[in-house]
């Protein structure tokens, strides 16, 4: 179920992420996070923190995190249907057979 749960999740975000790319939507979601990024690189005191967040701001960069937020929520989604039916499982009423 939590496979399911996170394929539908998918489709949905796909197809909100590809209507985000058409010309006339615009593109403020990257643009945003380009913008959080370059504060923090502003702010880093480190160089090698400050290199870090650069190639985070590459193309490269931009697909591992969201590669990386993408594999942590199918994680989450997993264990959270797991979860739901061993509770649910825990629960019904459980009749003997005859």
């Amino acid at each position: 179920m939590g496979f399911l749960s996170f394929a539908v999740y998918l489709l949905v975000r796909g197809l909100a992420s590809a209507l985000s790319l058409l010309p006339f939507l615009g593109n403020g979601g990257r643009e945003a996070l380009l913008k959080q990024i370059q504060e923090m690189i502003a702010r880093a005191p480190d160089p090698k923190t400050q290199d870090l967040l650069r190639w985070f701001a590459s193309s490269q960069g931009m697909t591992f995190l969201l590669s990386a937020g993408m594999f942590f929520l199918f994680i989450i989604f997993l264990v959270s249907a797991t979860v739901t039916g061993a509770v649910t499982g825990a629960m019904a009423d459980k009749k003997p057979q005859q």
